[in-house]
């Protein structure tokens, strides 16, 4: 969503369109670095509580597919699937859409 946000200020002039892409790179970059950091300090490798009934068992008694067919059988899990596939699609594909519409200048590579 930053990322979103910093674009529109950083492309402001078509004519320094190199300078200002290096520019955004290094914004993000900086932005990814730090929050990196801040996780790797509080996420612990072993917390007191396990996340998920699955992350107790032996790791060498996990069989995937039989996980797998687990969570299909939950019904919110496969409507939640369904719904964000759906909302990040369209997403996708009309900022995709708008950002043709409404390019200034065709980068071709």
């Amino acid at each position: 969503m930053v990322s979103f946000v910093i674009s529109g200020f950083v492309f402001a002039n078509p004519d320094t369109l190199i300078k200002d892409t290096k520019k955004l790179m290094f914004i993000q970059n900086v932005w990814i670095t730090s929050c990196s950091c801040l996780l790797f300090l509080v996420i612990r490798d072993k917390p007191k509580i396990a996340p998920s009934a699955v992350s107790l068992q032996d790791p060498g008694r996990r069989n995937l597919a039989l996980i797998m067919r687990e969570v299909f059988k939950l019904r919110s899990y496969v409507l939640l699937l369904v719904v964000f596939g759906f909302v990040d699609g369209s997403f996708i594909s009309f900022s995709s859409i708008m950002s043709v519409l409404f390019s200034h200048y065709n980068i071709v590579g």
